[in-house]
């Protein structure tokens, strides 16, 4: 998990979301405790588009890093559950969610369907839950979310990778792990491969000093090296947590 930085709010959701949003607030002052969502709104191609573009999550999932449109479509997640929410397993689902943040930028990003259906699902445990907004008209400020907020938060702050494997240093950042599943056996198959991969590299990269391989030879496994390891790249944490200082020998800084 990476910090994810959004870009300017699209037009969609600068209008026609707002003025839907005005209207669950309306709906809600006048008792209504049931809402419909328009998904053509939050889902549609061009808030979709601005997520998975290259300046902002670039085609990676929000929580495990994974490319989502080489096995799927992905979701448009929402990190607060506009529909309900629940603290813990066992919870009935809450009356109301977040509805009023369900055309909110900062709410929406893309995650695989994995992460987000399987896992997260309506999930949203605060450290008290007696702070939560449960309204419009409440603060959210007020809240203190025991899940990392993928722009907000600074992610390294709550984790850590120990080669391909996903460790917490909070509260915040095991409850992460347990409700987005970034600890599931298949990721871990999917960072390993990179993780040896990169640890052959160095491996190589290391037999230049020992006079084995040639100068050329070792600028070519730099530069592959530098095109592998960037922030777009599938699983940059996890290869940031592992090699950065090793990288760093060789003139390779992320």
């Amino acid at each position: 998990m990476i910090v994810i930085q959004k870009g300017a709010t699209p037009q969609i959701l600068r209008k026609k979301g707002k003025e839907l949003t005005e209207k669950l607030k309306a709906d809600f002052d006048n008792g209504s405790r049931k809402f419909e969502f328009d998904t053509a709104v939050y889902g549609c191609k061009e808030v979709k588009s601005a997520l998975l573009g290259k300046a902002i999550q670039n085609d990676k999932c929000c929580f495990c890093e994974s490319n989502i449109t080489t096995t799927g479509y992905g979701d448009v997640e929402h990190f607060r559950p506009k529909g309900g929410w629940k603290q813990k397993e066992g919870d009935k689902l809450s009356e109301t969610g977040y509805y009023w943040l369900a055309y909110d930028w900062d709410n929406l990003f893309c995650s695989c369907q994995i992460c987000n259906q399987q896992f997260k699902k309506n999930y949203f445990p605060l450290e008290n839950h007696t702070e939560r907004a449960t309204n419009h008209g409440v603060d959210i400020m007020l809240e203190k979310p025991l899940l990392v907020h993928p722009s907000n938060d600074t992610p390294t702050e709550h984790l850590y990778f120990v080669k391909e494997f996903v460790k917490s240093k909070t509260d915040k950042g095991t409850e992460t792990i347990k409700r987005t599943g970034i600890d599931r056996e298949t990721l871990d198959d999917r960072r390993q491969e990179k993780y040896l991969f990169v640890k052959g590299q160095l491996d190589l990269l290391s037999l230049l000093d020992a006079g084995k391989i040639q100068e050329p030879k070792a600028q070519d496994v730099i530069l592959n090296l530098q095109k592998l390891i960037t922030p777009q790249q599938s699983y940059f944490a996890m290869m940031r947590d592992n090699f950065k200082q090793d990288l760093a020998q060789f003139g390779i800084l992320i």
